[in-house]
């Protein structure tokens, strides 16, 4: 059996897959290390200020706990961003998000565990682009069969981290936006995904609950929120603060794809596919 793992921010998904290639089971996991904080730089600072130990010990144990409950006896590869990279393998080196620092993991991308009932867990994560655009991309990339397209086609990971690439079989422009933890953060708040709350808010537009501006058109939904479920003591209240953390996070995410756009020298209408991954584009 072997086990491919997308190791995110905020959760990883794994699968287990037989020799045939056939998925056996998915699932998702919450990544350990969020206690530690909940965005990615808030982490990097526990991890370089004393907790490093503690945060990749807590990393592997759930690879460790995966691995024996899926009986994998064969290959183990993990994708992830360049610093859940750096955390899971117990890195000591400089700043996960410099040049020096990628290439060095570039070099050598593997890690070692030993663990109660298997003799040697053993794995492999995946290489990234540059410092901000890691293995977790790379793999979507290979995946869509991206690097042997004609076409330009437009990868975007909207999950914690906006990660973004443009391009073909003939070359790739990539860039990372500050796009969460609002998709996610919301959703795990009130037992929805983040994608939920684009959909209350398309049909709070629709209804003219919320102009086109985002803003609530009865000014006590301002001061109160709006209730989008639950009742009583259990409603769940969506405020125009919420509302606001969607916008700012999705103009990140627009910024980049025009910057890609342009940096590429095409339109928006030169791009002939658009694939959407991570926790939020997965149920988009």
């Amino acid at each position: 059996m072997r086990l491919a793992v997308d190791y995110g921010t905020t959760t990883l998904g794994y699968a287990f897959i037989a020799e045939d290639g056939t998925v056996v089971d998915t699932g998702i996991r919450e990544n350990p290390g969020r206690k530690y904080g909940r965005d990615i730089l808030s982490r990097q600072n526990a991890f370089d200020r004393g907790a490093s130990e503690r945060i990749t010990a807590a990393m592997q144990e759930v690879m460790e706990e995966l691995a024996s409950s899926g009986d994998v006896t064969d290959e183990i590869v993990v994708s992830a961003n360049t610093t859940m990279n750096r955390m899971l393998i117990g890195g000591t080196e400089d700043y996960a998000c410099s040049r020096s620092y990628v290439r060095r993991l570039m070099e050598k991308h593997s890690a070692t565990r030993t663990h109660d009932t298997l003799a040697v867990l053993q794995y492999r994560t995946l290489p990234g682009f540059s410092e901000y655009v890691g293995g977790d991309i790379v793999s979507g990339v290979r995946y869509l069969d991206m690097d042997r397209s004609g076409e330009i086609n437009l990868l975007i990971d909207l999950g914690t981290n906006g990660e973004m690439v443009l391009g073909n079989k003939e070359g790739f422009i990539v860039s990372s936006v500050a796009a969460g933890p609002a998709f996610e953060e919301w959703g795990a708040a009130h037992n929805m995904y983040g994608s939920k709350v684009i959909d209350i808010c398309h049909r709070l537009l629709k209804t003219g609950i919320i102009d086109k501006n985002g803003t609530f058109t009865d000014e006590s939904y301002i001061e109160s929120g709006f209730p989008v479920s639950g009742f009583g003591e259990n409603t769940v209240l969506l405020t125009q603060d919420d509302i606001r953390d969607i916008q700012l996070a999705k103009a990140a995410v627009r910024a980049g794809v025009d910057l890609l756009t342009d940096r590429f020298g095409i339109a928006y209408d030169d791009i002939s596919r658009v694939y959407l991954a991570g926790g939020m584009g997965e149920h988009l």
